[in-house]
């Protein structure tokens, strides 16, 4: 049987934490300061060492952040009262994943079991095929498994075992397809900030899927366009919401950039120009970039 994480020794330092938690080293150390937690312990070289425990804690505080808790209240609470609270504000899952798949992803991911893993993957893929695998299947999963790793359930490395096994399965589901050649290259990308690539491999699939059999590149091209200005248009909302209604300016700065993006999808396809001759209209171009905020730290 494997020794719990705590009594192995498991530490990570304070850049592995900023990674882990999407707290930055400044807070990590203002807290430490100012409320006493976390309290990690010191290396021969005088550098930060955090436990298993404070990462949990840690996460937990941030997903409650996310819902517009400040640390001052809720730094003080246990791990069990920091996880109650963040789920009772949760709002319901509209996909929900079968629980005995995610009792299952989630024992074997707490017992390492890499082979059962892989094997439960490959089966629902081959079954379902990649669309169903990755729309019904696998974003519930996704949520599921970070929900738990959210709660302190799964460690850091366990995480990492479930995105490596679904990488894998992914990538040997694309693979399959036949290359287009007529089809034009679509560049994936991340904001500059964002370490994590399965949303991006998770489209991937979706295109290989959407593009087998299509010889038609200005019918991609026009639904490509088409599907980018939805989703650009809900980004601008939604940054601008969790920064009006929500008080979170931090996602501001990216604004100008998601206003270029759906500005480059209206022009290149005919059938939105109405679109963009409305936003013209209603909110021309020189009120499109991200407001200037001084953002004041809460306590």
């Amino acid at each position: 049987m494997n020794k719990p994480l705590e009594a192995q020794g498991l530490i990570l330092n304070i850049s592995a934490v900023e990674r882990e938690t999407g707290l930055s080293k400044d807070v990590l150390r203002m807290w430490e300061r100012r409320y006493g937690f976390p309290k990690p312990g010191r290396d021969e070289n005088g550098e930060r060492q955090y436990t298993v425990s404070e990462i949990a804690k840690l996460r937990s505080i941030k997903r409650l952040m996310d819902v517009g808790m400040r640390p001052g209240k809720i730094i003080a609470l246990s791990q069990e009262e920091l996880n109650a609270m963040a789920d009772a504000r949760a709002g319901a899952r509209r996909d929900v994943v079968p629980p005995a798949l995610e009792r299952d992803v989630l024992t074997m991911l707490k017992t390492h079991d890499v082979t059962g893993l892989q094997h439960t993957l490959a089966n629902l893929l081959m079954r379902q095929g990649l669309q169903s695998f990755v729309l019904e299947t696998i974003t519930p999963l996704n949520r599921a498994v970070g929900e738990s790793w959210m709660r302190g359930e799964l460690q850091v490395f366990e995480e990492h075992l479930y995105t490596e096994q679904l990488q894998a399965a992914l990538r040997t589901a694309i693979n399959t397809f036949p290359r287009q050649v007529a089809i034009p290259r679509v560049l994936l990308t991340t904001f500059p900030t964002e370490q994590h690539g399965l949303g991006l491999l998770m489209e991937e699939a979706m295109l290989a899927h959407y593009l087998k059999g299509r010889a038609d590149p200005e019918t991609f091209r026009a639904d490509y366009a088409r599907l980018g200005a939805q989703r650009n248009a809900k980004i601008v909302g939604i940054f601008t919401r969790l920064w009006r209604r929500d008080g979170k300016p931090r996602y501001l700065p990216h604004i100008g950039r998601v206003w270029r993006l759906l500005e480059d999808d209206l022009r290149r396809e005919p059938a939105l120009r109405p679109i963009a001759e409305w936003l013209d209209r209603h909110l021309p171009a020189a009120l499109r970039q991200a407001p200037v905020v001084r953002e004041v730290g809460r306590a």
